[in-house]
């Protein structure tokens, strides 16, 4: 990535909300867009090895991250997502995890057998380790951001 921010700003940036009209900043704003029925959609139609999206409109965070989807994570079964965020990577209730704005969940098709639970394996192991969120968004550095932790398990 070409953009180098320090950690705190990426970690500041990603609680501030931004109002359209009138101009107006809110720090860690409890509202998102999608709601229990949408979850209830979610929860009918995931299924383990599943890569979960996510998006928080308006945030300051969002404008600094390239493409539409900000976020992703692997869902591991037991209601359960994988992700890498500020603190780590963590498993966290997929619950939580759908407190968004806009989610979208991708299969992989034609899995080799096997590759499924070599995924999850690989995502419980940065869990279980608390591997730390790469800020500097290298490849191979021991650390992982999102997206890099889920192209690693895959």
């Amino acid at each position: 990535m070409g953009l180098q921010l320090p950690a705190w700003l990426i970690k500041v940036t990603g609680n501030i909300y931004l109002h359209k009209f009138p101009l107006w900043v809110t720090y860690k704003p409890a509202h998102h867009k999608v709601k229990g029925k949408e979850v209830r959609k979610i929860l009918n139609v995931v299924q383990r090895g599943d890569i979960m999206l996510r998006r928080y409109d308006g945030f300051l965070n969002t404008i600094f991250t390239p493409g539409f989807w900000g976020h992703a994570g692997l869902f591991v079964g037991h209601d359960s997502v994988i992700h890498a965020v500020g603190k780590g990577v963590i498993e966290e209730d997929i619950l939580t995890f759908c407190r968004t704005d806009s989610v979208s969940v991708l299969r992989v098709k034609s899995a080799a057998d096997g590759l499924i639970d070599t995924a999850i394996a690989c995502a419980t192991k940065h869990a279980r380790k608390k591997t730390e969120y790469d800020y500097r968004f290298k490849a191979k550095n021991g650390n992982v951001y999102c997206t890099e932790l889920v192209h690693e398990c895959y």
